[in-house]
């Protein structure tokens, strides 16, 4: 199966860096013990809370994993954006949603997973920061997420990494010469015909 992770932590600076890089250190040692991502995310929560209780930090979370196999993907949302799923054959976007508190909130907190099965071929998934559809023009106007749509539909025949790359010109194109006020961070993900 296909893993990814996200995740965002809320402000700036060094202390957000450092949780960062323990919920990386930590992922990488929970990964290998479990193949059930939702206690992956229970477990790296109880972990992390005992630093973000002193910092104020807290983190979304998305950890999804794709069996191209069995056409499935299996997701725990902690606070994070909705995965969207665009159908190309359907012409359908839907939002993969799912509850779920941000990281490092509350240490008892148990998260669950969620399951798509009978994904269709060619499904694209796109999983991102808010720093993508929040980007701000130079009139101060945000992106939003109709023009990614636009994006996904209008290169989904083509590989994931020319979406991608489609997805973050549009934004540069939108911003101009504004800067970015967010991280911006895309992960896109095509189930190919030959996967399974």
């Amino acid at each position: 199966a296909f893993k990814a992770v996200i995740a965002d932590v809320s402000g700036h600076g060094i202390s957000a860096a450092l949780i960062m890089m323990a919920a990386r250190a930590l992922l990488k040692s929970l990964v290998p013990q479990t193949d059930k991502p939702s206690q992956i995310i229970t477990d790296l929560n109880r972990l992390l809370c005992q630093d973000t209780l002193e910092s104020g930090n807290f983190m979304t979370m998305l950890f999804f994993m794709i069996d191209p196999v069995d056409k499935s993907i299996t997701w725990v949302r902690a606070g994070h954006d909705p995965i969207v799923c665009y159908d190309p054959a359907q012409d359908q976007f839907t939002e993969l949603k799912g509850s779920g508190i941000a990281i490092g909130v509350d240490d008892e907190y148990r998260y669950e997973e969620f399951t798509r099965d009978s994904l269709a071929d060619d499904q694209i998934f796109l999983v991102f920061t808010d720093g993508l559809w929040e980007a701000r023009n130079e009139k101060g106007q945000m992106l939003g997420k109709d023009p990614l749509k636009d994006v996904i539909r209008k290169h989904s025949l083509e590989s994931s990494k020319v979406i991608k790359d489609a997805v973050i010109a549009v934004v540069r194109e939108f911003i101009g010469s504004s800067p970015l006020e967010d991280d911006l961070t895309i992960i896109v993900v095509k189930l190919d015909k030959t996967d399974g």
